[in-house]
């Protein structure tokens, strides 16, 4: 369990950096918010850690990674919700908007739609954590922020 979430801080400072290279940044950094919710609960993304490891222990990041990860069987599907925060406060829902992207790294555990539906592909096997990469993207306005899944076909 120990290496998993090594490997999880890992990808934590791996998947910051390929945010930040991703285009449309004023100065390279995002300049709106993305909060995640899934199926109307709201979960705490990659931003929201890194934020909370500035001042957490690692027991307490490891119990807000915890509860962070949507449980998933094989086959199961929930729907993604993407609120954009603005500097100025202004919140707007953007899951369908036509300047949102999402992609599943590592292709083999998850598929998502353009809309937001998330699903844990049937075909992989063993339990897996997958990552899902939510980016807003507009010349004007730009930010991502990454979702894990705990995939495991026993649950």
């Amino acid at each position: 369990m120990k290496l998993i979430y090594r490997i999880i801080l890992l990808c934590l400072a791996t998947s910051s950096a390929q945010g930040a290279a991703i285009g449309g940044y004023r100065g390279d950094a995002p300049n709106v918010e993305l909060r995640i919710s899934i199926n109307g609960q709201a979960v705490l993304g990659e931003r929201e850690l890194e934020e909370l490891s500035l001042s957490a222990t690692e027991q307490e990041l490891r119990v807000a990674f915890d509860q962070s990860l949507t449980s998933l069987t094989r086959g199961q599907s929930v729907q993604l919700t993407v609120e954009m925060i603005e500097s100025n406060g202004i919140r707007s829902d953007v899951t369908a908007n036509p300047a949102m992207f999402y992609d599943a790294v590592g292709r083999d555990t998850l598929s998502v739609s353009n809309d937001g539906f998330v699903t844990a592909l049937p075909d992989s096997s063993g339990s897996v954590i997958g990552q899902l990469l939510v980016l807003y993207n507009t010349p004007e306005k730009s930010g991502f922020n990454y979702v894990y899944f705990d995939i495991d076909p026993n649950k």
